[in-house]
C-alpha cells in the first residue's frame, strides 16, 4: 500500500508536466485540462471494478461454506492481488512510455521569453 502512494506521488506530476511542455503554450492550458479529467475518469473507473470483484469472490467463497469472515477476507485479498496487477502494468506503461523524455521543466532557450500576447510560439 505504501508504494501505491509513492508511485502516484511521482509519476502524476511528471505527467502532467510532460503533458503541458511538450505542446506550444496556446495549447498548454487545454492540455492540462485534458489530462486533469482523464486522470479522474480513470481514478473513478476501477473502485466499481473493485468492489465487484471483491463481491465475486466473497459470494463463491460464502455459497462453498468458508465462513462469512473468512470469505470477505479472500475477497479483500483478490482486490488486492488485482491492484498489485494494476500497479505492475501502470509501472511497465510508464517506464516504456515516457523512457525517451528527458529533463522535464528546463527552459529550452534562455533569453527566448515571449510576451503572454503573442499567439505563437518558437520551436526548438
Amino acid at each position: 500500500m505504501a508504494l501505491a502512494a509513492f508511485g502516484a506521488d511521482t509519476v502524476y506530476p511528471c505527467l502532467g508536466l510532460f503533458t503541458t511542455q511538450s505542446l506550444p503554450r496556446k495549447d498548454q492550458g487545454v492540455a492540462g485540462a485534458m489530462f486533469q479529467t482523464v486522470a479522474g475518469i480513470g481514478r473513478s473507473m476501477f473502485l466499481p471494478v473493485t468492489s465487484t470483484i471483491q463481491s465475486a469472490v466473497q459470494t463463491k467463497l460464502e455459497r462453498d461454506g468458508k465462513g462469512e469472515m473468512k470469505a470477505f477476507l479472500q475477497g479483500l485479498r483478490a482486490v488486492e492481488w488485482f491492484c498489485v496487477a494494476c500497479m505492475g502494468t501502470s509501472l511497465l506503461v510508464t517506464v516504456f512510455g515516457l523512457r525517451n523524455i528527458g529533463k522535464i521543466g528546463l527552459l529550452k532557450k534562455l533569453g527566448n521569453v515571449q510576451s503572454a500576447s503573442k499567439e505563437k510560439d518558437v520551436e526548438v
